[in-house]
């Protein structure tokens, strides 16, 4: 389970301050849903508890392991074993990519935004 103290800090200092980072984290940690084990035949993977989920996560700021270690509440030995699983590393590329989508999906519409501000704008001036 996800500490009270993780979920504040990533909502306060983070998403409240308006990063898309942050907003990508935490919509990203609000819609994963656990895997159980309870039906998975012994050996089988179930996928990634919720600390490790939020460890593929914040493997995209620019940060120390150490602190994200910290953050989430597991030892530094365990993040960098987690960090050497061909799985994690894949998560954490995945994220990379729909973020730096996201980033220029925002910023593009935020470019037609202002653009048509600005034409209407002008239209206004020059009538």
């Amino acid at each position: 389970m996800i500490t009270y103290q993780v979920k504040t800090y990533i909502t306060t200092t983070i998403v409240a301050n308006g990063f898309p980072i942050g907003k990508f984290v935490q919509n990203r940690l609000d819609t994963y849903e656990e895997p159980q084990r309870e039906g998975t035949k012994k050996g089988d993977r179930i996928g990634f508890s919720k600390k490790k989920y939020l460890a593929t996560l914040m493997m995209l700021f620019n940060t120390t392991q150490d602190c994200i270690a910290k953050t989430i509440g597991v030892s530094y030995g365990l993040l960098r074993k987690w960090n050497t699983e061909a799985e994690f590393k894949k998560i954490v590329e995945a994220h990379c990519r729909e973020f730096a989508k996201t980033l220029n999906d925002t910023a593009s519409n935020d470019v037609q935004y202002y653009s048509k501000l600005l034409r209407q704008c002008i239209t206004k001036n020059q009538g």
